[in-house]
Protein backbone atom coordinates (compact mmCIF):
# COMPACT_ATOMS: atom_id res chain seq x y z
CA UNK A 1 0.00 0.00 0.00
CA UNK A 2 1.49 3.24 -0.67
CA UNK A 3 2.60 4.87 2.41
CA UNK A 4 0.42 8.21 2.32
CA UNK A 5 -2.46 5.50 2.34
CA UNK A 6 -1.01 3.91 4.83
CA UNK A 7 -0.63 6.97 6.83
CA UNK A 8 -4.57 8.25 6.42
CA UNK A 9 -5.32 4.92 7.85
CA UNK A 10 -3.28 4.87 10.27
CA UNK A 11 -5.56 8.56 10.64
CA UNK A 12 -9.27 7.15 10.81
CA UNK A 13 -8.36 4.49 13.07
CA UNK A 14 -7.13 7.53 15.46
CA UNK A 15 -10.39 8.91 15.20
CA UNK A 16 -12.07 5.76 15.84
CA UNK A 17 -9.96 4.54 18.95
CA UNK A 18 -10.88 8.68 19.71
CA UNK A 19 -14.59 8.34 19.68
CA UNK A 20 -14.44 4.46 21.21
CA UNK A 21 -12.50 6.37 24.18
CA UNK A 22 -15.62 9.04 24.63
CA UNK A 23 -18.28 6.29 24.36
CA UNK A 24 -16.43 4.20 26.90
CA UNK A 25 -15.86 7.38 29.33
CA UNK A 26 -19.48 8.64 28.72
CA UNK A 27 -21.27 4.61 29.06
CA UNK A 28 -18.85 2.53 30.49
CA UNK A 29 -18.40 0.33 27.65
CA UNK A 30 -18.89 -0.05 23.79
CA UNK A 31 -18.24 -2.34 20.87
CA UNK A 32 -16.98 -1.27 17.40
CA UNK A 33 -15.48 -4.27 15.85
CA UNK A 34 -14.24 -2.35 12.71
CA UNK A 35 -12.86 -2.96 9.81
CA UNK A 36 -11.05 -0.64 6.97
CA UNK A 37 -10.33 -0.83 3.21
CA UNK A 38 -9.67 2.03 0.84
CA UNK A 39 -11.09 1.62 -2.55
CA UNK A 40 -9.11 4.36 -4.57
CA UNK A 41 -10.86 3.66 -7.96
CA UNK A 42 -14.01 5.45 -6.88
CA UNK A 43 -13.17 6.59 -4.26
CA UNK A 44 -14.25 4.94 -0.88
CA UNK A 45 -13.64 4.38 2.66
CA UNK A 46 -15.41 1.46 3.57
CA UNK A 47 -16.05 0.92 7.23
CA UNK A 48 -16.81 -2.57 8.21
CA UNK A 49 -17.66 -4.68 10.92
CA UNK A 50 -20.10 -4.83 14.04
CA UNK A 51 -21.45 -2.32 16.53
CA UNK A 52 -22.86 -1.78 19.75
CA UNK A 53 -26.03 -0.17 18.91
CA UNK A 54 -27.39 0.99 15.52
CA UNK A 55 -27.19 5.05 16.71
CA UNK A 56 -23.58 4.36 16.92
CA UNK A 57 -23.66 4.44 12.65
CA UNK A 58 -24.46 8.23 12.91
CA UNK A 59 -21.73 8.59 15.45
CA UNK A 60 -19.40 7.58 12.87
CA UNK A 61 -20.67 9.03 10.35
CA UNK A 62 -19.68 12.30 12.37
CA UNK A 63 -16.17 11.30 13.41
CA UNK A 64 -14.73 10.26 9.99
CA UNK A 65 -17.07 12.45 7.58
CA UNK A 66 -14.68 15.73 7.66
CA UNK A 67 -11.54 13.16 7.31
CA UNK A 68 -12.26 12.14 3.54
CA UNK A 69 -10.46 13.03 0.37
CA UNK A 70 -11.92 15.30 -2.30
CA UNK A 71 -14.71 13.00 -4.16
CA UNK A 72 -14.22 10.05 -1.43
CA UNK A 73 -17.12 8.17 -0.48
CA UNK A 74 -17.87 7.06 3.12
CA UNK A 75 -19.24 3.55 2.57
CA UNK A 76 -20.31 1.66 5.80
CA UNK A 77 -21.32 -1.60 6.64
CA UNK A 78 -22.80 -1.98 9.63
CA UNK A 79 -24.50 -4.32 11.63
CA UNK A 80 -25.75 -4.21 15.22
CA UNK A 81 -24.81 -6.83 17.67
CA UNK A 82 -26.69 -10.16 17.76
CA UNK A 83 -28.83 -11.69 20.11
CA UNK A 84 -27.12 -14.70 21.78
CA UNK A 85 -30.67 -15.99 23.68
CA UNK A 86 -33.59 -14.77 24.07
CA UNK A 87 -34.86 -14.73 27.70
CA UNK A 88 -38.57 -13.96 29.63
CA UNK A 89 -38.93 -10.59 31.33
CA UNK A 90 -39.27 -11.19 35.19
CA UNK A 91 -42.84 -11.21 37.23
CA UNK A 92 -41.43 -7.92 39.15
CA UNK A 93 -40.11 -6.34 35.80
CA UNK A 94 -37.12 -4.90 34.40
CA UNK A 95 -35.13 -1.69 34.03
CA UNK A 96 -32.74 -0.90 30.98
CA UNK A 97 -29.68 1.27 31.39
CA UNK A 98 -28.08 3.73 29.33
CA UNK A 99 -24.95 2.91 31.13
CA UNK A 100 -22.72 0.20 32.13
CA UNK A 101 -23.62 -0.65 36.24
CA UNK A 102 -20.38 0.55 36.92
CA UNK A 103 -20.41 3.59 36.29
CA UNK A 104 -21.08 6.12 39.10
CA UNK A 105 -24.19 8.14 37.21
CA UNK A 106 -26.49 6.03 35.35
CA UNK A 107 -29.97 7.37 33.24
CA UNK A 108 -33.11 5.23 33.22
CA UNK A 109 -33.27 4.13 29.02
CA UNK A 110 -36.74 2.13 29.50
CA UNK A 111 -38.90 -0.20 31.90
CA UNK A 112 -39.81 -3.37 30.75
CA UNK A 113 -42.72 -5.41 31.95
CA UNK A 114 -43.40 -9.39 32.06
CA UNK A 115 -45.83 -8.84 28.57
CA UNK A 116 -43.10 -6.91 26.60
CA UNK A 117 -40.78 -10.05 26.46
CA UNK A 118 -38.44 -11.08 25.92
CA UNK A 119 -35.42 -9.28 25.79
CA UNK A 120 -32.33 -10.26 24.00
CA UNK A 121 -29.15 -11.20 25.55
CA UNK A 122 -26.54 -9.06 24.05
CA UNK A 123 -23.04 -9.50 26.10
CA UNK A 124 -21.99 -9.42 29.38
CA UNK A 125 -19.75 -7.51 31.19
CA UNK A 126 -19.12 -7.96 35.07
CA UNK A 127 -22.30 -7.54 36.67
CA UNK A 128 -24.20 -6.19 34.03
CA UNK A 129 -26.06 -7.43 31.01
CA UNK A 130 -26.34 -5.93 27.83
CA UNK A 131 -30.34 -6.51 26.36
CA UNK A 132 -32.34 -5.49 23.34
CA UNK A 133 -35.78 -5.01 24.35
CA UNK A 134 -38.44 -5.96 21.05
CA UNK A 135 -39.05 -2.37 21.15
CA UNK A 136 -35.31 -2.31 19.76
CA UNK A 137 -33.85 -0.37 23.16
CA UNK A 138 -30.30 -1.51 23.89
CA UNK A 139 -29.35 -1.30 27.98
CA UNK A 140 -28.15 -2.48 30.60
CA UNK A 141 -30.00 -4.70 33.40
CA UNK A 142 -28.49 -6.50 36.47
CA UNK A 143 -29.94 -9.86 38.39
CA UNK A 144 -31.55 -12.41 36.97
CA UNK A 145 -33.86 -12.89 33.96
CA UNK A 146 -36.47 -15.39 33.18
CA UNK A 147 -36.66 -18.05 31.53
CA UNK A 148 -34.48 -18.88 28.23
CA UNK A 149 -36.98 -19.40 25.31
CA UNK A 150 -37.79 -18.26 21.65
CA UNK A 151 -38.02 -15.07 20.23
CA UNK A 152 -41.33 -13.84 19.80
CA UNK A 153 -42.21 -12.03 16.45
CA UNK A 154 -43.77 -8.96 15.88
CA UNK A 155 -47.27 -9.01 14.78
CA UNK A 156 -49.10 -6.62 12.39
CA UNK A 157 -51.06 -4.17 14.08
CA UNK A 158 -54.72 -4.32 14.27
CA UNK A 159 -56.66 -1.78 12.02
CA UNK A 160 -60.53 -0.31 12.83
CA UNK A 161 -62.23 2.28 11.78
CA UNK A 162 -62.16 4.03 15.87
CA UNK A 163 -58.43 3.44 16.25
CA UNK A 164 -58.24 6.55 16.87
CA UNK A 165 -60.77 6.78 19.51
CA UNK A 166 -59.32 3.99 21.11
CA UNK A 167 -55.52 4.85 20.88
CA UNK A 168 -56.89 8.00 23.06
CA UNK A 169 -58.68 5.82 25.65
CA UNK A 170 -55.81 4.03 25.99
CA UNK A 171 -53.53 7.20 27.01
CA UNK A 172 -56.01 8.39 29.40
CA UNK A 173 -55.63 5.46 32.11
CA UNK A 174 -52.35 7.31 32.28
CA UNK A 175 -53.24 10.37 33.39
CA UNK A 176 -51.90 11.82 36.78
CA UNK A 177 -49.50 9.10 36.45
CA UNK A 178 -45.88 10.86 37.69
CA UNK A 179 -43.35 11.99 34.90
CA UNK A 180 -39.89 10.52 34.65
CA UNK A 181 -37.67 10.39 32.09
CA UNK A 182 -37.02 6.54 30.90
CA UNK A 183 -40.27 5.31 32.63
CA UNK A 184 -42.69 3.66 30.82
CA UNK A 185 -44.97 1.91 33.57
CA UNK A 186 -47.84 3.49 35.31
CA UNK A 187 -46.09 4.28 38.34
CA UNK A 188 -43.79 6.56 35.59
CA UNK A 189 -43.62 7.62 32.49
CA UNK A 190 -42.37 9.60 29.76
CA UNK A 191 -43.86 11.30 26.53
CA UNK A 192 -42.78 8.81 24.23
CA UNK A 193 -43.76 5.44 26.58
CA UNK A 194 -46.78 7.06 27.07
CA UNK A 195 -47.47 7.02 22.83
CA UNK A 196 -45.88 3.45 22.60
CA UNK A 197 -48.27 2.39 25.50
CA UNK A 198 -51.27 3.69 23.52
CA UNK A 199 -50.52 2.44 20.46
CA UNK A 200 -49.64 -1.01 21.81
CA UNK A 201 -52.76 -1.55 23.73
CA UNK A 202 -55.00 0.00 21.43
CA UNK A 203 -53.50 -1.52 18.35
CA UNK A 204 -51.02 -3.77 19.13
CA UNK A 205 -48.40 -1.64 17.24
CA UNK A 206 -44.93 -1.66 18.96
CA UNK A 207 -43.41 1.83 17.86
CA UNK A 208 -39.66 2.48 19.22
CA UNK A 209 -39.21 3.79 22.75
CA UNK A 210 -37.48 7.37 21.38
CA UNK A 211 -39.06 9.87 20.21
CA UNK A 212 -36.81 10.90 17.79
CA UNK A 213 -36.94 7.26 16.71
CA UNK A 214 -41.52 7.49 16.56
CA UNK A 215 -40.77 10.79 14.57
CA UNK A 216 -38.36 9.16 11.98
CA UNK A 217 -40.66 5.95 11.21
CA UNK A 218 -43.37 8.85 10.48
CA UNK A 219 -40.65 9.89 7.84
CA UNK A 220 -40.25 13.30 9.87
CA UNK A 221 -44.05 13.87 9.97
CA UNK A 222 -45.68 16.76 8.12
CA UNK A 223 -44.91 20.42 9.31
CA UNK A 224 -48.39 21.79 10.90
CA UNK A 225 -48.88 25.44 11.79
CA UNK A 226 -50.78 24.55 14.76
CA UNK A 227 -51.30 21.07 16.97
CA UNK A 228 -55.06 20.28 15.40
CA UNK A 229 -54.84 16.71 14.00
CA UNK A 230 -57.40 13.68 13.98
CA UNK A 231 -57.94 11.82 17.55
CA UNK A 232 -55.38 9.61 18.07
CA UNK A 233 -52.67 10.94 15.66
CA UNK A 234 -48.93 12.20 17.04
CA UNK A 235 -47.98 15.83 17.20
CA UNK A 236 -44.58 16.48 17.44
CA UNK A 237 -43.27 20.06 18.83
CA UNK A 238 -39.41 21.20 19.30
CA UNK A 239 -39.66 22.75 22.93
CA UNK A 240 -38.00 26.71 23.00
CA UNK A 241 -37.75 26.07 26.89
CA UNK A 242 -36.73 22.96 27.23
CA UNK A 243 -34.41 22.55 23.45
CA UNK A 244 -35.35 19.20 23.22
CA UNK A 245 -38.12 17.03 21.34
CA UNK A 246 -41.74 16.09 22.94
CA UNK A 247 -44.64 13.86 21.03
CA UNK A 248 -48.43 13.90 22.60
CA UNK A 249 -51.30 12.17 21.35
CA UNK A 250 -53.83 14.10 19.56
CA UNK A 251 -57.60 13.78 21.91
CA UNK A 252 -60.61 13.72 20.53
CA UNK A 253 -61.84 17.52 21.81
CA UNK A 254 -59.46 19.51 21.16
CA UNK A 255 -57.26 17.93 23.72
CA UNK A 256 -53.55 16.94 23.32
CA UNK A 257 -52.51 13.99 25.90
CA UNK A 258 -49.25 14.04 27.08
CA UNK A 259 -46.55 13.07 29.46
CA UNK A 260 -45.31 16.70 30.63
CA UNK A 261 -42.14 17.26 32.18
CA UNK A 262 -42.59 21.17 33.10
CA UNK A 263 -46.28 20.00 35.13
CA UNK A 264 -44.47 16.53 36.48
CA UNK A 265 -47.69 14.38 34.97
CA UNK A 266 -49.57 12.46 31.91
CA UNK A 267 -52.01 15.53 31.35
CA UNK A 268 -54.93 16.43 28.72
CA UNK A 269 -55.30 19.53 27.71
CA UNK A 270 -56.18 22.22 25.03
CA UNK A 271 -54.33 22.28 21.78
CA UNK A 272 -53.46 25.73 21.99
CA UNK A 273 -51.93 25.34 25.46
CA UNK A 274 -49.49 22.48 24.25
CA UNK A 275 -48.39 24.51 21.06
CA UNK A 276 -47.99 27.55 23.11
CA UNK A 277 -43.73 26.65 23.44
CA UNK A 278 -43.61 25.20 19.79
CA UNK A 279 -40.42 25.95 18.32
CA UNK A 280 -42.13 24.00 15.15
CA UNK A 281 -44.74 21.61 14.82
CA UNK A 282 -44.90 18.14 12.86
CA UNK A 283 -48.06 15.40 12.76
CA UNK A 284 -47.71 12.26 12.05
CA UNK A 285 -51.10 10.21 11.17
CA UNK A 286 -52.22 6.92 12.32
CA UNK A 287 -52.35 5.42 8.72
CA UNK A 288 -48.31 6.39 8.62
CA UNK A 289 -47.26 4.60 11.95
CA UNK A 290 -49.94 1.22 10.41
CA UNK A 291 -47.79 0.92 7.45
CA UNK A 292 -44.24 1.14 9.23
CA UNK A 293 -45.75 -1.23 11.57
CA UNK A 294 -46.80 -3.49 8.67
CA UNK A 295 -42.65 -3.76 7.27
CA UNK A 296 -42.07 -4.86 10.84
CA UNK A 297 -43.92 -7.58 11.58
CA UNK A 298 -42.12 -10.94 11.57
CA UNK A 299 -39.11 -9.75 12.81
CA UNK A 300 -37.74 -10.64 16.14
CA UNK A 301 -37.68 -7.04 17.57
CA UNK A 302 -38.36 -3.47 15.92
CA UNK A 303 -35.41 -2.38 13.48
CA UNK A 304 -35.02 1.36 14.31
CA UNK A 305 -34.46 4.10 11.80
CA UNK A 306 -31.35 6.21 10.66
CA UNK A 307 -31.58 9.15 12.38
CA UNK A 308 -28.66 11.78 13.19
CA UNK A 309 -26.54 11.38 16.87
CA UNK A 310 -28.19 13.22 19.69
Amino acid sequence: MDERLAVYLRAIRERLDALRGRLRERYGWTHMELELELEPLRPALIVSGEIAVPSLRGRIVEALTPMLLDDMELDLRLHPMRVREWYAVPRVGLELWAQHPSQPRRSLATELEPADGPVGHLAHDGPGMLLRARDGTVGWASGLLGEAGPARPLQSPRTRAAAGLEICAAARTYLDTPYLLGGASPRRIDCSALVQRAYERALGLLLPRNSHDQLAVGDGGQPCGTAEGEPGELIFIHSRAMQRLHVGIVGDSGTIIHASRSRAAVIEEPQVEFQLDAQWLHRVSIERLVSWALGQAGRAHVELPRRRPD
